[in-house]
C-alpha cells in the first residue's frame, strides 16, 4: 500500500511538471518547440498571457504574428469564448492586444464576433484603434493560400510546431521552385523556405521524415531541391533553428 501511494504521488508530481505553465523564456520556448509531440492544451491560455507579459513579446515584435498563428492553431474552437472571458478579467493590455491577434489570424466568424465583442467592452485607446482594422482586413491563411512572403514561412512553421499538420510543411516546400524560377523577391522566399526546411529538418526527424516522403513524390527541379535539403539536414543534425521562443523561416 506504500508503494502504491508512492506510485500515485509520483505520478500526479509528473503530471503536474507535464502540465506546468512556463514561468521563464526556456521553459516557455522548450514547451512551444514540443507542443506538436506532446499537446496540453489545458496551459494555452496562461502560456500565451506569460508571452504576451514576458521579454519575448517586447524584444522580438517581428515573432508576434507567427506566435498569434501558433496560439490560433493550437486551441480548440470551443475555446475561443473561454480566452476573451480570461483576458477580460485581470489581462495586461500587452495580453489583450495579443489576444486579438489570435482570434484575428484564426479567420473564423465565432473569432470575428469576439473581436466585435472586444470593441464594444474593452475601451484602452489602442484596442479601440486596433479593432477596426482587424475587421476591415481578413488575415491571409498561408495553409490555404500558400506562402506570399518570408513571413508566411514563419506563419506556416508556427501552425506546424502548434498542430503537427503536414499540410504546412508541403506549402513551405512548394515555394523551393523560386529558386529556379522566380523572380526578384521570390527567390529570397524560395531561399528562405530552402534554409527554414533544412534547419528544422536537421534539428526535428519529424521535419525529416516529411521532406522525405515529399521527395519520393515530386520529380524534376523540385525532386532535386528536396534532396538537397535532406542532404544537408543530414550534415548538421544539430542544427539549431530557434530564436526567440519559436521556429523562424526568416532568420
Amino acid at each position: 500500500m506504500v508503494f502504491r501511494a508512492l506510485f500515485v504521488l509520483l505520478a500526479s508530481l509528473a503530471h503536474a511538471q507535464a502540465i506546468a505553465c512556463p514561468y521563464s523564456t526556456e521553459s516557455y520556448s522548450e514547451w512551444m518547440q514540443n507542443y506538436f509531440r506532446e499537446p496540453n492544451p489545458e496551459v494555452l491560455f496562461c502560456s500565451l498571457e506569460y508571452y504576451s507579459d514576458s521579454e519575448l513579446f517586447a524584444d522580438y515584435p517581428n515573432a508576434r504574428v507567427p506566435t498569434a498563428y501558433f496560439f490560433a492553431s493550437a486551441l480548440p474552437n470551443d475555446q475561443y469564448a473561454s480566452l476573451f472571458s480570461v483576458l477580460s478579467k485581470n489581462a495586461s493590455l500587452e495580453s489583450k492586444m495579443f489576444g486579438l491577434h489570435v482570434f484575428w489570424v484564426s479567420g473564423s466568424s465565432a473569432a470575428d464576433d469576439l473581436i466585435m465583442k472586444a470593441g464594444d467592452e474593452w475601451k484602452e485607446p489602442r484596442i479601440q484603434a486596433m479593432v477596426p482594422k482587424m475587421l476591415g482586413q481578413k488575415a491571409w491563411n498561408p495553409l490555404l493560400g500558400g506562402p506570399r512572403s518570408a513571413g508566411d514561412l514563419d506563419n506556416l512553421w508556427s501552425i506546424f510546431f502548434a498542430t503537427g499538420d503536414r499540410q504546412a510543411i508541403r506549402e513551405i516546400a512548394g515555394v523551393l521552385s523560386l529558386l529556379e524560377d522566380g523572380h526578384g523577391i521570390d527567390i529570397a522566399i524560395g531561399g528562405a523556405a530552402r534554409w527554414s526546411l533544412t534547419s528544422n529538418a536537421g534539428r526535428y526527424p519529424e521535419v525529416r521524415s516529411i521532406v522525405i516522403d515529399l521527395h519520393k513524390q515530386a520529380s524534376g527541379v523540385q525532386r532535386s531541391l528536396l534532396q538537397e535539403v535532406i542532404d544537408a539536414s543530414a550534415e548538421n543534425p544539430h542544427n539549431q533553428s530557434v530564436q526567440s521562443g519559436q521556429p523562424s523561416a526568416s532568420r
